[in-house]
């Protein structure tokens, strides 16, 4: 059984482990988890982790409101756990976090080449509405 919770100060190894195991912001790590998390949009924002069974963090996720939308930022997965279903779970608690706030609609960026990602939003009921300069799609949820 999965659950869902806050960044605590005692995430911090983990979180770095993960960035460093994922080749993601290597230049960043000395500078500490603040400096890190502020570089991917995670500082003063909302950063969750998602804890398995035996109290291991196996993914993390960000929601930020940017002007009038809320966003879905730094979905990952750790790499030894990537098939086992958490990403789908990540979101979808992630999106039930947002839903509680009683907004129309979420955005988040793919990556155009992820089609493991694009995949999974488009099965969670994400839709396409645009590509930004970077080849990321822009894909929204819409409440009901």
């Amino acid at each position: 059984m999965c659950y869902l919770r806050s960044y605590l100060d005692s995430d911090r190894s983990i979180v770095l482990e993960h960035f460093e195991s994922e080749k993601i912001l290597r230049k960043y790590l000395n500078k500490g988890i603040y400096s890190i998390l502020s570089k991917i949009g995670c500082f003063r924002n909302e950063l969750y982790v998602m804890i398995d069974g035996c109290g291991k963090i196996v993914a993390e996720g960000v929601i930020r409101k940017k002007w009038r939308h809320y966003w879905i930022y730094g979905v990952k997965v750790r790499m030894e756990e990537r098939g086992k279903g958490y990403g789908q779970l990540l979101t979808e608690k992630l999106l039930q976090i947002v839903c509680e706030r009683n907004v129309k609609s979420v955005r988040l960026k793919v990556d155009t080449d992820n089609r493991v990602a694009l995949n999974l939003y488009k099965k969670k009921g994400f839709v396409i509405i645009g590509k930004n300069k970077y080849n990321h799609y822009i894909m929204e949820y819409r409440y009901a």
